[in-house]
């Protein structure tokens, strides 16, 4: 899968290319409580070598009764895997995560199994392959859609911007974040007010990027503003 036009594009293609598959006989049907999965994973990814990267997966609860201590792990040979905990899962819902994966080889099919409570009731695979590391972006002030942020010593440094929330308009900075080797930046921050963000950046060249920044706040406050920013040059 190309490599990344944005978070919401990503999902989207990430929904069109999916591969579900239900682990045929007893153990796959339903586990003994009665609870049945689907596992909905992009078809191919090509990841830089050594670098952690997310891979966007769906879960969905497809039985009437809710499931309970839902995750989704991985193997393959050559990859290391970290797990998505899932957690309580309703009837009839569904919620995407991310696993995130370390290619050490040149190329690997990665196996996902969805249990529940320790059992697998759904699998799907991604076929891996590596690739070249890309130009680092650019070191300079980059901006966009009314989001900004100087790039200096491999770090997006001090990023700011106003994001439309239920609870009004929000002027959010996030912290510094490194910028890893394959150019996908994600993280997680706290604000100063016990507020959550959780910031996706891919620069897609030296000059240009694409993101987007989420916030939540206790009592159901949620925002999130998606951006394309430039290297001002």
């Amino acid at each position: 899968m190309t490599r990344r036009l944005s978070s919401v594009a990503s999902l989207v293609l990430a929904a069109v290319l999916t591969v579900v598959c239900p682990i045929p006989g007893p153990a796959g049907a339903a586990a003994s409580d009665g609870v049945s999965l689907t596992v909905a994973a992009p078809r191919a990814d090509k990841l830089v070598k050594g670098v952690w990267t997310r891979i966007p997966v769906t879960v969905t609860n497809t039985s009437a009764v809710p499931a309970e201590d839902v995750q989704v792990v991985g193997a393959a040979t050559g990859v290391r895997v970290r797990k998505l905990s899932v957690g309580a899962l309703a009837a009839g819902s569904s919620r995407t995560g991310l696993v995130w994966a370390k290619l050490r080889v040149a190329s690997a099919t990665l196996r996902l199994d969805a249990t529940e409570l320790g059992t697998t009731l759904a699998r799907t695979s991604v076929r891996l392959a590596s690739r070249p590391a890309p130009l680092p972006p650019r070191a300079t002030g980059w901006s966009g859609d009314g989001v900004s942020f100087q790039l200096l010593g491999g770090q997006v440094n001090v990023l700011k911007g106003k994001v439309p929330t239920s609870c009004g308009t929000k002027d959010l900075v996030y912290p510094a974040i490194a910028v890893p080797r394959n150019n996908e930046v994600y993280g997680s921050a706290a604000g100063a007010d016990g507020s959550q963000m959780v910031l996706e950046l891919d620069f897609l060249s030296t000059t240009r990027g694409v993101g987007s920044l989420t916030w939540t706040y206790d009592g159901g406050c949620r925002g999130v503003v998606r951006f394309t920013v430039h290297a001002n040059v």
